[in-house]
């Protein structure tokens, strides 16, 4: 008899190969947890407010738990993504690898989203996979072929889900970080030209002031998501460049003007605060500055003075470090 909760041979081979050659438990959960593959996302609506402005910190934290699985997968791989590109970052790539594996072999998380707040997260976890996968490639030690199939297949659920909805903010632009981010990694055709649609229709929505009205809609995070959609697009340029996709002069504008109001409100948020209805949440957290360090933020005195948290380069839903991450998009492609 075999009970369901019994680790599939397809799982199990994936773990042993933490260490070829050892004994099976010669390494301890505590050395390389297994991650329990989440195969689909719930989640809690964790905004109190029809806009998705306000936190409750309760829901949050269901929210959190819900997804603790896939978290805890991301920070494993973020940390040894960042570990083959730099030695001296803790991060072990073997147990990475195994755990990719039998969330490959669960076929975990290609459902396709049935709302947003999965989408959200599992939009962001495609996205920094592929980045991750990016970092084990351009360190000359790529992931397994079933592992780059599946994060292909995740990134085409994702890619299908945008397709399939009308959702054109910050989230869609991440969305075209993971097409982006596969097609450096695969040569595919297809995600090339979704990411450079979603490039195109994510600096046509910024306004001649440098606003974007799906993100003023936000309320008291209208500026935060300023800043969400600016380091996507930030991502979404460096990646497109590495494929050969420069942006053109008329492009860089547009940017620039997102840029200019991010950093703006970095120090003074009362113009968008009026814009969009509501006192601005302040900027600071690092998954909101990763546009300050693969864009130009971080050379401006606004940005500098004015945010919180600047020196947190962490990214653990989002493939690694961002200084990590900078270093390998500014490579030459091989």
């Amino acid at each position: 008899m075999r009970f369901r909760s019994q680790m599939p041979l397809a799982t199990l081979a994936a773990f042993l190969l933490c260490f070829p050659g050892q004994p099976a438990g010669a390494r301890s959960e505590a050395s390389c947890p297994a991650v329990p593959p989440q195969e689909v996302l719930a989640g809690v609506r964790w905004y109190a407010d029809p806009a998705n402005s306000v936190v409750d910190p309760q829901r949050r934290r269901q929210h959190e738990q819900s997804m603790k699985p896939l978290h805890d997968l991301m920070r494993l791989v973020s940390a040894a993504a960042d570990h083959v590109i730099d030695g001296f970052v803790p991060g072990d790539p073997d147990c990475a690898r195994a755990n990719l594996e039998a969330w490959a072999a669960h076929r975990a998380i290609l459902s396709r989203p049935t709302w947003s707040v999965p989408l959200a997260e599992q939009t962001i976890a495609v996205a920094g996979l592929n980045l991750a996968a990016l970092k084990f490639e351009r360190a000359g030690r790529p992931l397994s072929g079933a592992a780059r199939t599946w994060i292909g297949e995740a990134t085409r659920v994702i890619v299908d889900t945008y397709r399939a909805n009308t959702q054109r903010g910050n989230l869609y632009a991440w969305s075209g970080v993971a097409a982006a981010a596969n097609d450096l990694l695969t040569g595919s055709p297809a995600f090339e030209t979704y990411s450079s649609a979603v490039w195109r229709d994510g600096l046509a929505a910024i306004r001649a002031d440098g606003y974007v009205e799906a993100e003023l809609e936000r309320k008291a995070r209208a500026l935060i998501y300023h800043n969400y959609l600016r380091s996507a697009l930030v991502l979404l340029d460096r990646l497109r460049s590495q494929a050969g996709n420069s942006a053109t002069p008329a492009e860089l504008e547009a940017l620039a003007r997102l840029e200019a109001v991010v950093n703006a409100g970095a120090c003074n948020d009362k113009l968008i605060a009026t814009l969009a209805g509501a006192r601005q949440e302040p900027l600071g957290r690092w998954e909101f500055s990763i546009g300050g360090y693969l864009g130009e933020a971080r050379f401006n005195p606004d940005w500098a003075r004015c945010t919180r948290g600047q020196s947190d380069l962490s990214g653990v839903t989002y493939g690694g470090r961002f200084d990590l991450t900078d270093r390998v998009l500014r490579r030459p492609t091989p």
